[in-house]
């Protein structure tokens, strides 16, 4: 018996395995739309530095099956691994999502939360006089200025991330270095909203 079933296996593993190749082009079902739209890369028509990532591109655009692959892509990295499939987006506590503070950088990182982005000091001081010109310019029209930072949703919930810092950010530096009368006018709207979650019973965000 197991003579027989040992080719039976290997022949079963192979027409899986062949599946993809033999429904080409076609996605198959799956909400793909919810994940983004194909690349559509064309298959390249010339030798360049490039071409092998470009044939890889697109044999990914048209693989068969790929609306099911890619459905079972993100239920593994979302439900299993707890990491977004998005690199901008992480994944926090109670299923809130956090956008990245550094888009250069994936969202995992958190760095201006962790307290590694600063401004230089060119460009503190270029913020500094900016803050004067405007309050100078609104005083000539008789107007008091005023500029308002947007917290962003983990400088609120920060409690709802897999990891909380209490490291300064870039926005704390700023804001310590200004000299008096430009830090006068910058609204730190933070600890206003910090204090009015502790009393909604609804999200600020």
């Amino acid at each position: 018996m197991r003579t027989f079933t040992r080719p039976l296996t290997v022949i079963f593993f192979f027409v899986i395995a062949l599946v993809p190749v033999g429904l080409f082009e076609h996605g198959g079902p799956g909400r793909l739309s919810s994940y983004g739209p194909l690349a559509r890369a064309p298959f390249p028509k010339n030798f360049a530095p490039d071409t092998f990532r470009r044939m890889g591109d697109w044999f990914e655009d048209n693989i068969g099956l790929r609306n099911v692959f890619v459905e079972i892509g993100a239920q593994l990295h979302l439900a299993v691994l707890r990491i977004s499939t998005n690199r901008n987006v992480l994944i926090g506590e109670h299923g809130w999502l956090f956008w990245s503070d550094y888009e250069k950088e994936p969202a995992v990182r958190m760095l201006d939360l962790q307290g590694a982005l600063r401004f230089q000091s060119a460009e503190i001081r270029s913020i500094n006089s900016n803050l004067h010109r405007i309050a100078e310019t609104f005083a000539q029209c008789g107007k008091v200025a005023l500029v308002i930072v947007a917290p962003n949703k983990q400088s609120i919930y920060g409690e709802n991330l897999l990891r909380e810092s209490n490291a300064p950010s870039r926005l704390d530096d700023l804001l310590d270095k200004l000299d008096a009368s430009a830090r006068a006018i910058v609204l730190d709207a933070r600890e206003p909203l910090r204090a009015a979650k502790r009393t909604q019973h609804l999200p600020l965000y």
